[in-house]
């Protein structure tokens, strides 16, 4: 059941998250931060919830009438040249080839900050961006907490 509620929010957002790009990143960072796929017990459980909606904003980007800017500020650089360390050292790892698999999903992320830093640029979104952080990050507070008490600590 929960399978099929999580498919259906998900399949809802959808079409949306291709129109608008911050809508995509928001639904990406919901799928990424609180992974409700990892509460179903079904098809949903190893489902590519995340790689869909990355997905889905890089088809809006090709197709979106949102005007997108990279914030070119201190922070974003250091970031990018961060990144491009990551590169470079991984060449010169102990173990290339695990080090190799760890960067390639720590790209995925930074591509997709990359994309969030570009597409968020109002307070509206701004603001929803954090509502979704914390209510996903809440959910497993709130969660936690009952299993607490109920359980005697």
């Amino acid at each position: 059941m929960r399978d099929v509620l999580l498919l259906l929010v998900f399949t809802a957002i959808l079409p949306f998250a291709m129109r608008r790009t911050w809508v995509a990143v928001l639904l990406w960072t919901w799928v990424s931060v609180m992974n409700p796929h990892k509460l179903a017990w079904g098809f949903a459980l190893d489902a590519p919830f995340a790689a869909v909606a990355a997905g889905a904003a890089f088809i809006s980007l090709a197709f979106n009438q949102d005007k997108l800017r990279m914030p070119w500020q201190p922070e974003v650089i250091s970031l990018l040249l961060f990144v491009g360390w990551m590169c470079i050292t991984t060449i010169f790892a102990y173990y290339p080839a695990e080090s190799f698999t760890q960067l390639v999903k720590v790209l995925k992320i930074q591509v997709m900050t990359v994309v969030a830093l570009a597409a968020i640029r109002e307070r509206k979104h701004i603001e929803l961006f954090v509502w979704v952080n914390a209510l996903s990050i809440g959910f497993f507070g709130l969660k936690g907490g009952i299993f607490t008490i109920l359980g005697g600590g």
